[in-house]
């Protein structure tokens, strides 16, 4: 005999070849049995994994949050409380008493010393 393919289908008294069968498939079995094996493992890193993320998000999320809300507050003190056409006139306004407040810190003796005296 030249090998199993030339006796293959098998002889029913023959236990060589019954004895490589059953090396087969205890080789697929445990071939199946490693493949779910790893599978489970990889399902528990990838959740190991997202578990860590999630903890790492959640402790820079009050920070990021009091950051943001800081920006949006910085925001919205600088606008103009009133709408666009009538914000002109308060920026008008304001570029008033920058220049009084410029001019009379320059001139002598027009204004006050004390700072609790300017409204």
């Amino acid at each position: 005999s030249s090998g199993i393919n030339a006796e293959w289908p098998l002889r029913p008294g023959d236990e060589e070849n019954t004895m490589c069968v059953f090396n087969i498939y205890i080789v697929k079995i445990m071939l199946g049995l490693y493949m779910m094996l790893a599978a489970v493992l990889m399902l528990n890193l990838l959740v190991a994994v997202f578990s860590s993320t999630y903890e790492e998000i959640q402790e820079n999320s009050k920070t990021l949050w009091k950051r943001q809300k800081f920006d949006l507050m910085v925001e919205y003190r600088s606008r103009s409380p009133l709408p666009v056409p009538f914000s002109t006139i308060l920026h008008c306004c304001r570029f008033i008493k920058l220049v009084i407040k410029n001019t009379c810190g320059r001139l002598s003796g027009c204004c006050a010393d004390d700072p609790s005296d300017i409204p």
